[in-house]
């Protein structure tokens, strides 16, 4: 498989987008056994960084670094680590505010793709609301090159309830070049224990005390799921 620079986004906040990042890193770097360098950028609220880039035993989970996509320096530095990890998947955390930054940088991206290995694929996530469809086209005007694919995120209803997105031009135009998924809901109960201690989903699966029984069920579960969504898009 290609390398990839995977931007995990949505222009806006409480959407989703730290859970299917999180869902994504084990997917490549558990499930597939693949190479991932994290890019978290999300200043504010760094919850995938925190999962995955801290240290356990002294020892960093995986390689990979924050950066703020705000300014020029954080796109320079994103380069830089694709150029130095070009046998690794660059995934990318990004703000709520993200479409700022990639409006005033993406051509640094843009010109570097020539000489870089990665190609880029962007999973922008969707709640139910116009807004986020509105941004999604607006995102799609800024970055003309490589592949998105819109994430309609299960916390916010079964698929028939997007009604927004379903009956859409967007939908059209995201489907002449990628696809559109659906990602399912984990259920409350183990989600906030997650989220609240920052667990990676392959520990949380082996953490027996944490998790009992019915708890590992619903979280393999939900593992299986998304790892056929990811498989629809991922080769």
């Amino acid at each position: 498989m290609r390398k990839k620079i995977i931007m995990v986004g949505g222009s806006k906040g409480g959407v989703g987008k730290s859970t299917v990042c999180v869902a994504l890193v084990d997917y490549l770097s558990v499930i597939r056994d693949e190479r991932v360098y994290l890019i978290e950028s999300d200043t504010s609220n760094p919850d995938v960084g925190r999962t995955y880039l801290r240290s356990v035993d002294g020892v960093q989970r995986m390689p990979g670094a924050a950066f703020d996509l705000d300014d020029a320096e954080g796109w320079i530095n994103l380069i830089n680590a694709a150029e130095q990890n070009s046998d690794h998947h660059l995934v990318v955390n990004s703000a709520a505010r993200n479409g700022k930054g990639v409006a005033a940088y993406i051509d640094l991206l843009a010109n570097s793709l020539r000489d870089l290995k990665h190609e880029v694929v962007t999973f922008w996530v969707i709640n139910r609301e116009r807004d986020g469809l509105e941004l999604c086209k607006k995102y799609m005007e800024m970055l003309p090159f490589g592949v998105l694919h819109v994430v309609c995120n299960g916390y916010f209803g079964d698929l028939d309830e997007f009604l927004l997105y379903e009956g859409s031009k967007l939908k059209i135009a995201v489907e002449e070049q990628g696809k559109s998924l659906y990602f399912h809901k984990l259920t409350d109960i183990v989600y906030d224990v997650i989220r609240n201690n920052n667990i990676a989903i392959a520990d949380a699966i082996e953490d027996k005390e944490r998790f009992k029984m019915g708890s590992r069920t619903v979280l393999n579960m939900w593992r299986e799921r998304y790892i056929k969504m990811f498989d629809e898009v991922m080769g």
